[in-house]
């Protein structure tokens, strides 16, 4: 219903920013995200400052690189769906995030690490997830000190969860060899 009210509005005025944005949102919401990301682009071709709208195409993006990722492991495609969410939000963490557990997935550990260190820059230091997820990439590369590290700040983060102090004490076991 408020899909077919935004493409009339498109129509009726085709260079209207805002009318495009609408309509993406409406696509959104219903988890059609191709047709949300064109829509989004569109705006964005009309209105290039305007950050709502890149906010916008970006969290279509991951939510596309999350359908590629999770449900149907495609995950060349996951990787340039959530690339493009950082290009149009840089500031995403949770973008970087996801594009590190892609990478992770892949056996990409280097990659994983930038992406997951980029996380934690864009949340100010104080994911604990993104700190535990960097020291399982860093224990895969055998660098068990910064994996230690790692840990240590995933359990100052997240005092509560025990496996992480498992992990903490295993890579630093393997720190000291």
């Amino acid at each position: 219903k408020d899909i077919e009210r935004y493409k009339q509005d498109v129509h009726t005025n085709p260079n209207d920013a805002t009318a495009h944005r609408r309509l993406g949102l409406a696509y959104f919401r219903l988890d059609r995200n191709q047709e949300a990301i064109e829509a989004f682009k569109r705006a964005i071709h009309i209105d290039p400052d305007n950050t709502e709208t890149c906010r916008d195409l970006a969290d279509a993006y991951r939510r596309l690189g999350f359908v590629y990722f999770k449900v149907e492991l495609r995950y060349q495609e996951a990787i340039k769906a959530y690339k493009q969410a950082v290009h149009f939000d840089p500031d995403n963490a949770s973008a970087h995030h996801d594009l590190g557990l892609v990478h992770y997935k892949l056996k990409h550990y280097q990659e994983a690490i930038k992406a997951y260190k980029q996380a934690i820059h864009h949340y100010y230091g104080s994911d604990a997830e993104a700190y535990y997820n960097l020291g399982l990439a860093y224990y895969k590369l055998k660098r068990y000190p910064e994996a230690a590290m790692a840990y240590e700040k995933n359990i100052y983060l997240n005092k509560y969860c025990h496996a992480n102090y498992f992990d903490r004490g295993y890579a630093g076991a393997y720190k000291n060899l």
